[in-house]
């Protein structure tokens, strides 16, 4: 059982040394980190979104590093000017989308050592990718997740993943474009992607109990 939940013990475990190191001034905490990112986009611009993106998208370490907040703002400021808009775009999905397979990867790479003789489970992932792409966050422990349970193959993983993060991005891009940024949505999901985890080891967890061969007394 602790090798079916190892991926998300791993995730936790990360999370916790990155948030022990911050409480030491060791590393910036995630709010001083928000903070210096902003001040920098004033300097760097569409390079620093694109390293930004592709950060919050990458699961080892996206908990962790606030980049949402750098991408909403370069998207927002780019309102009245479609054309600042549709780059602005192209700079936060590509690499965004690029974080979000090497999240599958490094999932599927867990299960490299019994790939070979093992056969994908069929299940309805549709919905399960549609709730979950439309925040970053969520979209990479899916997308590891996917992988470290070998739920689908890299090829229908891309088929899947590719239209809705497709959707959700040219969603939330539209509305921060026309509406701007209403809140600071940086500091709000870190319950959220936790919970994420727990449910996700619970299920993993289930899974293992009713796997286990019954024992017949008698």
């Amino acid at each position: 059982m602790f090798r079916k939940i190892l991926p998300q013990i791993v995730i936790l475990s990360l999370i916790g040394v990155f948030y022990s190191l911050s409480l030491f001034d060791i590393i910036p905490s995630p709010s001083q980190l928000n903070g210096i990112l902003v001040e920098k986009f004033k300097t760097y611009g569409l390079p620093l979104i694109a390293i930004c993106a592709f950060l919050e998208n990458f699961v080892l370490v996206n908990a962790y590093f606030p980049g949402a907040f750098t991408i909403l703002t370069g998207m927002a400021l780019t309102a009245g000017n479609p054309g600042r808009a549709v780059l602005t775009y192209f700079v936060i999905y590509l690499p965004s989308y690029t974080a979000n397979i090497l999240s599958y990867y490094c999932g599927f790479l867990y299960q490299c050592k019994d790939i070979a003789g093992a056969i994908p489970k069929k299940r309805k992932s549709l919905l399960w990718f549609f709730f979950t792409y439309w925040h970053p966050q969520l979209a990479a422990l899916t997308a590891f997740s996917a992988g470290a349970g070998k739920f689908l193959l890299p090829s229908n993983f891309i088929k899947l993943s590719l239209g809705i993060s497709l959707f959700w991005s040219i969603f939330w891009g539209a509305i921060i474009y026309h509406f701007g940024l209403f809140t600071d949505v940086a500091h709000n999901f870190l319950l959220l992607f936790l919970g994420y985890i727990m449910v996700w080891a619970a299920v993993d967890i289930y899974l293992w109990f009713r796997s286990q061969p019954v024992t017949v007394k008698g």
